[in-house]
């Protein structure tokens, strides 16, 4: 399941982190991607 993700490029779809260690972090990015293309 994530090893064909690690083959494709980042973009507006996908983003890798190198850093977890601040969940605060990880949050924003993930809904900044919810709300990229219309999400809520």
């Amino acid at each position: 399941m994530i090893a064909p993700l690690l083959k494709q490029p980042e973009g507006k779809m996908l983003e890798f982190k190198r850093d977890l260690s601040s969940p605060r972090n990880v949050l924003k990015t993930l809904v900044a991607f919810a709300n990229a293309t219309g999400g809520w």
